[in-house]
């Protein structure tokens, strides 16, 4: 099994070795973060993730405070309240500050879930633009430049201003190019 690897590997190197010399190959990337920074199409996806993240922090705090207003409330009624019935309304308190943060979390992933489906269809645009101006240009790979979020790692590593497609595609996408 560990020869496959390695017969893969070695063929993988030499077809990656020899491939240029046979055939002049050009590789060009573009930057996905520059092109939603840039386009008038990414400032508004990014303001509607922004968007949804403030309403849900707001709705957040506003339960905090609806949250900490009640637990208030009921330690002022603490010695009113026989032990029974101050039981009773601290565990509802539990059970509604438990609830609240079930549903925070659910908001979360759906938020979460809105922000990936924007992404990605905008990604399939750029993805569509990329292509139009790698044919026209003679370029045989375009990678797509996409930090991850959480850790900022990058698919590319490097990358010479020459192979940099990304103002080519960002031109194109501000000028209406890839349909809406």
């Amino acid at each position: 099994m560990k020869r496959n690897y390695l017969i893969a590997a070695a063929v993988l190197l030499a077809v990656v070795a020899f491939a240029p010399a046979a055939h002049a190959q050009k590789v060009g990337f573009v930057d996905f973060s520059q092109i939603l920074d840039n386009t008038d199409e990414g400032r508004r996806i990014n303001q509607k993730i922004q968007g949804k993240g403030q309403d849900l922090e707001l709705r957040y705090k506003e339960l905090q405070l609806e949250l900490q207003k009640m637990q208030k409330e009921l330690l002022d009624q603490k010695d009113v309240l026989s032990e029974d019935a101050f039981r009773e309304k601290y565990t509802a308190l539990q059970q509604k500050a438990a609830d609240s943060q079930q549903a925070f979390q659910k908001d979360q992933m759906d938020a979460e879930k809105f922000k990936v489906e924007l992404v990605k269809a905008f990604v399939d645009k750029v993805k569509g633009i990329a292509q139009q101006v790698a044919k026209s240009d003679g370029y045989s790979l375009v990678v797509l430049n996409m930090e991850e979020m959480n850790t900022g790692v990058s698919v590319v590593l490097y990358g010479d201003e020459s192979v940099n497609l990304t103002n080519k595609v960002i031109r194109q996408l501000n000028a209406g190019g890839g349909g809406q």
